[in-house]
């Protein structure tokens, strides 16, 4: 993410959030940020098609931003089992290639987040 330079991925947004975005964003006294999705998983939510934390001058809460906006535009693509950059981000270009190693650590904890996320909506232990 670009600090002020652009937005394109603020929009329609279908961000996961983990327990510690939200506790981060909480401490700083914001509150209804979240929506729960069809699964159960816990979002960000959206207003009139933009993220809640979208404002005039960009991202209002840039330096407390949930991790999947910090390591964007890597994401964790589930159906392929891999972690690749998104091309819908207009300047995915201009980051580094990362290292195989430091994909397999994201694929990793995305997919410990993603499990630690099915308990929390189950109630239980996940798959």
């Amino acid at each position: 993410c670009t600090a002020g330079s652009c937005t394109a991925c603020c929009f329609e947004t279908r961000l996961s959030l983990l327990d510690e975005d939200i506790a981060r964003l909480e401490a700083a006294g914001h509150r209804d940020f979240t929506v729960r999705d069809r699964e159960g998983y816990l979002r960000l939510r959206n207003v009139h098609g933009r993220c809640v934390f979208l404002g005039a001058q960009g991202c209002t809460v840039y330096s407390i931003r949930p991790d999947g906006c910090r390591t964007y535009p890597l994401v964790y693509y589930e159906e392929e089992d891999e972690v690749d950059f998104d091309t819908f981000c207009p300047h995915w270009r201009r980051f580094a290639r990362r290292p195989a190693t430091a994909l397999r650590v994201l694929r990793s904890i995305w997919i410990d987040d993603r499990q630690a996320a099915l308990r929390r909506r189950t109630g239980g232990d996940g798959p």
